[in-house]
């Protein structure tokens, strides 16, 4: 899947004003597709393996985040032992179990060890040879996809994979993969310190196999919960990556709500622009998250001397492309951007995380109309789905009118400050309506992967809030 890089985006590439929208699938035939896959049976071993001693004792990835029915991905090993198995699962709820095995492939011979490029300035590109095609079948269902992959000794680790539809479905879920690279520190390369005094770099790459911490922190502790969710109740759901959203202008016209899974923190100008032009024309947008859309970021390819697709964000001033207010990376708020994600979003990030404990979230409006059912009382909490960053209403100018704060909190952060956390939900004029959720803990909520965070009450109200969109 080509990406938009620096070249094309300074040759005009942008959201057109006058998108015709792909073709989208009856819900009755979503709700069918989805219903039917989660009756096959599951597997709920899917991710029962021993986590390898090091990094590199196994370690892989693929050459695309997201493919079609009947598309090829590759996928690129190495192994202490020389060998790895693999086996590709769809995700969902089938009974609990949450996948289902789709695939087994190999075992197949892969190198010891190779290496990847600098992990400062980065991208920490590995540039190692193909080991395997995983061929997803042309009847394969659309959704949500786990590449696992083990050495001799059944140690193994995963890889996601979204199978994008053909015809999408009212609501298209957008996983965050920009966010699962910004914190992977595989190679030494991430947008963060790493533990042994590495500086951040100001580019990374999708050429490299994830971290332990930030596949398990985002991917199977954020956005597994909600796919579980959806696919359990049967709605008419599919699933593209933030790439997708920002490559193809097309996604979500002609449904009824693009819904924001997990902690989306990195935003292409592209992707913002996407979803003003969806809000723009009565698509519903659903943040089911916090500290979504806060970093601006570029994508580098070929045209710039990678192989493979390069995630740019400096976060300061020395980035080369700090006089293009679309293209440089500082933060979406910052003056030189100019777009302060409350503007869109109706909250953004409050600056103050609370790593060490999560906290319940209030009901505040009682009689908002979406708690039919939920049990929900006046001065009733949610279960600790507050954090670990939060966002709140912020009087910067920029927030909508008529803006509705559901639930809210106070809490103290990690440097001891009070702040809150708010949710909130606000209708454009074009009547789009626009869910915040507020906390990056929201979809805990949603799935019984942490039984002490789920909550049927929530999960009532986000049933409702699903229901709305889609009347």
């Amino acid at each position: 899947m080509g990406v938009t890089t620096i070249a094309a985006a300074l040759a005009g590439a942008s959201c057109a004003d006058n998108v015709f929208p792909g073709p989208v699938q009856p819900d009755s035939v979503a709700r069918a597709l989805i219903v039917r896959e989660n009756l096959r049976p599951g597997d709920a071993g899917w991710n029962q393996v021993p986590v390898p001693v090091t990094p590199e004792e196994v370690a892989a990835y693929l050459d695309r985040q997201s493919v079609l029915p009947g598309e090829t991905v590759q996928l690129f090993g190495i192994a202490a032992d020389s060998q790895i198995s693999v086996r590709l699962y769809r995700a969902g709820w089938y009974g609990g179990a949450g996948a289902r095995l789709v695939l087994e492939l190999g075992p197949v011979q892969v190198p010891t060890l190779l290496p990847c490029s600098a992990p400062h300035p980065g991208p920490a590109e590995c540039v190692w040879p193909a080991s395997l095609t995983v061929a997803i079948p042309p009847y394969a269902a659309p959704g949500l996809y786990i590449v696992r992959y083990t050495d001799r000794r059944g140690a193994g680790r995963f890889i996601p994979l979204v199978v994008r539809a053909a015809e999408q479905a009212s609501i298209v879920v957008v996983i965050p993969f920009n966010t699962y690279q910004a914190y992977n520190g595989w190679g030494g390369a991430s947008f963060y310190q790493q533990a042994d005094g590495t500086p951040p770099a100001p580019r990374i790459s999708f050429m490299r196999p994830y971290t332990d911490w930030s596949l398990d922190r985002h991917f199977v502790g954020l956005d597994l919960p909600l796919a579980r969710f959806l696919e359990r109740w049967g709605y008419p759901v599919s699933y593209v990556t933030d790439l997708d959203f920002h490559a193809h202008d097309d996604i979500g016209f002609g449904g009824r709500l693009v819904l924001v899974s997990g902690h989306s923190e990195y935003w292409s100008g592209r992707m913002r622009n996407h979803a003003e032009h969806l809000r723009g024309f009565g698509v519903g947008l659903a943040f089911f998250g916090a500290n979504d859309a806060y970093w601006q970021v570029r994508y580098e390819g070929r045209e710039e001397g990678h192989r493979g697709v390069v995630l740019v964000c400096y976060k300061n001033r020395s980035d080369p492309m700090i006089g293009w207010s679309t293209l440089a990376t500082l933060k979406f708020r910052d003056v030189l951007v100019n777009r302060p994600e409350n503007s869109l979003i109706g909250i953004m990030y409050n600056g103050r995380s609370n790593y060490r404990a999560s906290v319940r979230l209030t009901l505040e409006d009682s009689a908002f109309p979406l708690l039919q059912g939920t049990r929900f009382q006046a001065g009733d909490s949610t279960t600790a789905i507050g954090g670990w960053e939060g966002d709140k209403i912020i009087e910067n100018g920029w927030t909508p009118p008529g803006i509705h704060v559901v639930f809210q909190s106070a809490y103290t952060a990690d440097d001891g400050a009070i702040d809150t956390i708010q949710t909130t939900f606000y209708q454009a004029r074009t009547g789009a309506g626009v869910f915040a959720a507020g906390t990056i803990g929201w979809n805990w909520a949603l799935d019984d992967l942490r039984p002490d965070r789920a909550d049927t009450r929530t999960q009532r109200f986000v049933r409702n809030l699903l229901d709305w969109y889609l009347q």
